[in-house]
């Protein structure tokens, strides 16, 4: 068996472990979702419910749209996410779609009960915390046929 032995100057090992560093604190990054949002214009964001485990927000509110501007820009300020290291297969319990002038701006997925969202950007933790900054007097609710039509039309809008 032959053995080798590495010989790195300081200047290189240095180099080497900020390298590895920059890329481990770069999953450390902070996410605002609703970031992308141009509140002088007509934003809509809907939180349709999927079939994965449902957090008790999703229990008491169902399907829903938020049209407020003064709540999409509490939201748009106070949602900040940091990344999630180890990504689960729990589901979703909801997709969440962002539209602006009846285009599309962005999208994720929540999963409040495992803890994670996925948005355009990646995968970051998800306190369900974050809930409590919707404002339940300022939802629109969506009736579940509704819901269906709308999950096929943002679907199709968003693309594959």
């Amino acid at each position: 068996m032959v053995r080798f032995k590495l010989r790195m100057n300081p200047r290189t090992t240095i180099a080497t472990i900020s390298a590895i560093y920059a890329m481990a604190c770069s999953h450390n990054m902070d996410e605002k979702p609703f970031g992308r949002l141009d509140l002088s214009r007509d934003c809509k964001i809907y939180f349709l419910r999927t079939e994965g485990e449902p957090s008790d927000f999703n229990k008491r509110t169902g399907d829903f749209f938020l049209n407020d501007p003064v709540q999409i820009s509490e939201l748009k300020e106070g949602w900040r996410l940091a990344s999630e290291h180890a990504p689960t297969a729990c589901g979703f319990e909801y997709l969440v779609y962002m539209v602006q002038d009846g285009s599309p701006v962005g999208e994720m997925s929540i999963n409040g009960p495992c803890g994670y969202i996925v948005t355009n950007n990646g995968w970051f933790d998800f306190d369900k915390r974050l809930y409590d900054e919707i404002d339940e007097a300022r939802i629109q609710h969506i009736d579940e046929r509704t819901a269906d039509s709308l999950h096929i039309a943002l679907s199709a809008l968003f693309g594959p």
